[in-house]
């Protein structure tokens, strides 16, 4: 595209893509406009997708099985147990051998107990 040398004055001819100063500002302006309702949408769908990963990435993190981890037994495990399930410590069973218990860390309560079988 040919430029000229002249230098650009207010209500000249822009010499890439525009007619006139006052059309990119309204192109300008369209643009942010129709942007504006997309800014709130995108940003909830990025938090629902990091939520979901978080949760997804809790229980399969977790040292405890599905089962354990749902405490009321409904089938689900919801938000609240797949975070109690993170807070279980372990140690080691006293008279078996290669036993580990999980128990859950705010009251010491045994959660389940796995013994390694020998060959």
């Amino acid at each position: 595209m040919f430029m000229s040398r002249k230098r650009w004055q207010p209500g000249g001819v822009l010499p890439v893509l525009y007619g006139s100063a006052t059309t990119y500002m309204a192109d300008c302006r369209l643009l942010h406009i129709r942007a504006m309702p997309f800014i709130p949408l995108l940003i909830g769908c990025v938090a629902v997708v990091l939520g979901v990963v978080g949760y997804v990435a809790i229980i399969f993190c977790s040292p405890m099985p599905f089962n354990v981890m749902d405490r009321d037994n409904s089938g689900v495990v919801s938000l609240i147990e797949a975070i109690d399930s993170l807070d279980v410590g372990q140690r080691v069973v006293t008279g078996k051998e290669s036993c580990t218990e999980y128990f859950w860390l705010k009251d010491g309560l045994p959660a389940y107990e796995v013994c390694a079988e020998k060959l």
